[in-house]
């Protein structure tokens, strides 16, 4: 039992340090410069089954020019989820794509093939970040419990 706890805890460390670490280049990509682009595609429907209805994002790119030099991107942001309630799409998707097929992107300057649609520290990341930390500080409890 003592082995299968430490191997979630090592697990959910991982996936715990990935998260952060999304969050964090979120942030930093806040201050990347941006440039007008265009969706060149993009498959979001709805996902109804018994308990929810999510949105799915199948396939997205967008491209966009810098310097001169066109790009293709198809990451909307770090750690952003491919599937999501309903209720959150209300705000994010529609902010992002407010405008769509014109997007606003926001690309590395130091490499203008690295590039998001969603910048900042977002509800998302939040909610897994937190959520992974609870259920870490559940498992670490029982590793570390009494006996």
């Amino acid at each position: 039992m003592r082995y299968a706890l430490a191997l979630a805890a090592f697990i959910l460390a991982s996936v715990l340090f990935y998260e952060i670490l999304n969050a964090m280049r979120s942030h930093y990509a806040a201050r990347w410069q941006s440039t007008p682009g265009r969706l060149k595609r993009w498959d979001i429907h709805t996902d109804v089954d018994a308990e929810d209805t999510r949105i799915v994002i199948r396939d997205f790119e967008y491209a966009y020019r810098v310097a001169g030099k066109d790009y293709a991107s198809s990451i909307i942001g770090f750690g952003f989820p491919t599937r999501m309630s309903v209720l959150y799409v209300e705000k994010t998707l529609k902010r992002l794509l407010g405008s769509a097929p014109e997007v606003l992107v926001f690309f590395d300057p130091a490499n203008p093939g690295r590039s998001v649609l969603s910048v900042g520290v977002q509800l998302h990341h939040l909610i897994k970040i937190l959520g992974i930390g609870f259920v870490m500080a559940i498992v670490l409890a029982l590793l570390y419990g009494e006996p």
